[in-house]
């Protein structure tokens, strides 16, 4: 497998406090893997601490942020213009360890129908899982797992339904089928819609205990806060669900009048009035969504 040519891609955005640790782990990776860095327009001077220090790193600097899915698409077209036989999805603020990469590679062509493979996320102290990573372990997503890792009998694959974009590993055919990023995500969303058009074209998700990153989400600039703020998370849940090709219309409109419904329940309960305001235009945009993006990726 030592023929086979990897791109790691990073997109960065303030994100210098993270630089040595991300970037380091990767220059340090036992495989050898060509990095990309594309910088959101920062104003920690990330792209320019990149470029001293870390030379062999195709850094591109954006005149302005575009947004984490846009920035990634951009990575992805280089690296696939340049050959890439992988293609490896790694948040800036994580880090992987020395053997990564060789055993995504060697797990990623030994398991069946696997073309997405994450490994386990731990915090960023390697202290316990992180916990977005945990909630995608039940039985109901990843079966087996558990029940495995308490008999110890574990195996290197397991199939999962869903897990988030801070470290996906994927191959250049899946990624061709597939697509790149739907851009109108800004930031959250885009891996969850990208999830439902990869189960879609009939590919399927893997994790590996074999090895792990460290994701320090709980150190994150105050700038994604910001963002986060100004994107409503309902909202972005409507359009992930509206786009989703594997549903038919009804079955998307059932889940938009369930989610939403329980949500104002629960702030008619609270006496919530301005949350109940905010769902009631998320169910809107539900419906908008569900009708105005049915037939979106299907062939």
């Amino acid at each position: 497998m030592a023929d086979k040519k990897v791109f790691s891609i990073v997109v960065t955005y303030n994100g210098k406090k993270w630089a040595d640790k991300c970037f380091g782990s990767l220059e340090s990776s036992d495989y050898n893997t060509n990095v990309i860095a594309i910088d959101n327009d920062s104003s920690d001077g990330t792209p320019e601490y990149l470029s001293l220090k870390y030379p062999g790193v195709d850094v591109i600097k954006l005149d302005s942020n575009i947004g984490f899915g846009r920035a990634n698409n951009i990575g992805i077209q280089r690296a696939l213009k340049q050959g890439a036989d992988f293609i490896f999805l790694l948040n800036q603020d994580a880090w992987i360890e020395p053997d990564t990469l060789q055993i995504l590679l060697n797990e990623i062509n030994t398991a069946i129908d696997i073309d997405l493979l994450s490994p386990m996320h731990l915090n960023g102290s390697g202290t316990a899982l992180d916990f977005q990573f945990s909630r995608y372990l039940d039985p109901v997503r990843c079966p087996g797992l558990i029940s495995d890792l308490c008999l110890r009998r574990t195996k290197s694959v397991y199939k999962i339904s869903d897990v988030n974009a801070a470290a996906w590993f994927m191959s250049r055919e899946m990624v061709e089928k597939v697509g790149l990023f739907d851009e109108q995500f800004f930031m959250y969303g885009e891996d969850d819609n990208y999830r439902d058009r990869v189960q879609y074209e009939g590919f399927y998700i893997g994790i590996t205990p074999l090895t792990k990153i460290y994701h320090d989400t709980e150190d994150r600039p105050s700038e994604l806060k910001k963002v986060w703020k100004e994107y409503s998370l309902q909202e972005i849940k409507m359009r992930v669900n509206a786009l989703n090709p594997n549903h038919g219309i009804l079955s998307k409109l059932i889940v938009v009048f369930r989610k939403s419904m329980s949500y104002m329940i629960i702030n008619i309960q609270d006496k919530s009035f301005l949350s109940l305001m905010g769902n009631i235009r998320a169910l809107a945009s539900g419906i908008f969504f569900t009708f105005r993006y049915d037939k979106t990726y299907k062939k």
